[in-house]
């Protein structure tokens, strides 16, 4: 029957170093994750804010175009006079 040979000093710490990387990289990747949840929701908000901007926008454009019409009309019935 074989038996496992027992590891030398210099493996061993070749695996302690791997095995802090890997939960170096674990608590990284989880960092990141945070983060891009954290970034994707203020992109939501900012799509939001966004579109009430473009109807504000919208609404301001159709304001502007019926002041217009009224000075017109105005105008035209001064001359009428």
């Amino acid at each position: 029957m074989w038996s496992n040979p027992k590891p030398t000093d210099h493996q061993i710490e070749i695996l302690v170093d791997l095995r802090d990387a890997v939960k170096a990289l674990r608590n990284k990747n989880e960092t990141l994750e945070l983060e891009k949840n954290e970034l994707s929701f203020l992109l939501d908000e900012a799509h939001v804010e966004n579109a009430e901007l473009e109807k504000e926008k919208e609404e301001a454009k159709a304001l502007v175009k019926e002041l217009e019409a009224k000075a017109l009309a105005k105008e035209l019935e001064a001359k009428d006079l």
